[in-house]
């Protein structure tokens, strides 16, 4: 099943869809030849999908990718260079958000990451809960070469992931890195072989859809927690995402089944209900 906005104006191509592949599981596609730049259209598609799908209740987890050879070149910079310093106040905090709603969605996220993840198309991958990429792929802040710096969370999300020397140095530069090194620097959790990055995005995705909805829910609300509050605060943020997954019908079906020998996995009727 495939849903998609259509474009005001143009040849009317919407340059993000989603795509239910599997039970629970989404796809987020950015569709924007030739390199998926996003312009002011594409990220307020962008944002419009992502919020349908956080409150989607059949959703379990969602994989961002890029169509083609690239998951995202970042902004269309032919269309920044024609904007005004009073255009571009507007639309820097737009951007911002469009970016930021994928980051606050409530379960798992994977981004799928083939060819180029560069400024925001950098900046999108690491509001994914996960990255993947292909062998080849190169990720990075470009934003220094084109005179501007990150505008869509960049500053903020790449220090917390590979903390703020091999940040500073990827900033100041501009300069991409490989995939194998943003493996080692936190980057990216995960590479593959060259055009099985998605495959593997939704090999895992299906691993997390197993779960109820409830579950992954409350866990990631955790998680979310310990990444932006002191530990006091995350510790009652668990204990209330943990009485949240209690009072949910799926783990009292979980919690029958392992006493009865299984594996504690719910019914599939039971993981979105739950």
């Amino acid at each position: 099943m495939v849903l998609a906005a259509s474009r005001a104006g143009g040849d009317g191509a919407a340059a993000i869809r989603i795509n239910w592949v599997a039970e629970g599981i989404a796809e987020l596609v950015i569709d924007r030849a030739p390199v998926n730049a996003l312009d002011r259209q594409a990220q307020r598609e962008l944002r419009a999908a992502v919020h349908a799908l956080a409150c989607d209740e059949r959703a379990r987890t969602i994989v961002v990718r890029g169509q083609g050879r690239t998951f995202s070149a970042g902004a269309d910079i032919k269309e920044m260079a024609g904007m005004s310093s009073e255009e571009m106040i507007e639309h820097a905090t737009w951007m911002q958000r469009s970016f930021m709603a994928l980051l606050d969605v409530p379960v798992p996220t994977i981004a799928a990451i083939d060819g180029a993840a560069l400024g925001g198309g950098c900046e999108l991958a690491m509001c994914a809960d996960l990255r993947i990429a292909g062998a080849s792929s190169r990720i990075g802040l470009t934003e220094a070469r084109i005179g501007v710096v990150p505008a869509a969370g960049g500053t903020q999300m790449l220090p917390r992931l590979v903390g703020p020397g091999p940040a500073r140095r990827m900033v100041f530069t501009g300069e991409p890195i490989p995939a194998d090194e943003a493996r080692t620097a936190g980057l990216v959790d995960e590479v593959v072989p060259d055009g099985e990055a998605n495959v593997a995005a939704l090999a895992l995705a299906a691993t997390f859809a197993r779960q109820p909805r409830s579950v992954l829910v409350a866990a990631k609300r955790g998680l979310t927690c310990a990444l932006r509050e002191p530990l006091a605060r995350g510790l009652l943020e668990e204990t209330a995402a943990f009485l949240q997954a209690f009072a949910a019908p799926a783990r009292r079906t979980a919690m029958a089944a392992f006493l009865a020998g299984g594996r504690g996995e719910p019914p599939a009727a039971d993981r979105s209900a739950g």
